[in-house]
């Protein structure tokens, strides 16, 4: 992978329909003027590798929208914690994981968040989790959210 190369966030073939011979790439930077490059899903097993390490030693884990169900739960890390996600994709969960309908869940070192519309109060419970509850607010009050 070249990211000085005219095809560079190309996707050439795939069986998602209509998604074949898109620069992906290409027509978000046409679009919109913010910095932006493009991975692979090669370093998913490396991200795989990560969590699996940081559920090991029971370090906190943060996971929103799909991903604790499509990422989180294939990697068994939701066994016996209450968690949420986006609206449809709890089926996805084990059955000794308790699905929550809450728009932020704690249990134990993880942390999930149903969506996009949830984003400020679980970055919000994130620094809570990791540095107490008056940074959390500090933070909510410096950015106008409180």
């Amino acid at each position: 992978l070249k990211p000085d190369a005219p095809d560079f966030g190309a996707i050439t073939s795939t069986p998602k329909p209509g998604w074949s011979d898109i620069n992906l790439l290409a027509r978000l930077r046409r679009r919109l003027d913010v910095p932006m490059m493009l991975d692979t899903d090669v370093n998913g097993a490396a991200v795989g590798e990560r969590l699996n390490a940081q559920n090991a030693k029971e370090g906190w884990i943060a996971a929103i929208c799909a991903s604790p169900a499509v990422v989180l739960s294939p990697l068994g890390i939701l066994k016996g914690r209450r968690a949420t996600c986006f609206t449809g994709m709890e089926s996805a969960f084990p059955p000794d994981c308790t699905y929550t309908d809450e728009r932020v869940t704690v249990s134990k070192d993880l942390i999930t968040g149903k969506g996009a519309g949830t984003a400020y109060e679980f970055g919000l419970k994130i620094i809570e989790c990791l540095v107490g509850k008056a940074e959390a607010e500090k933070v909510a009050k410096q950015t106008l959210y409180i």
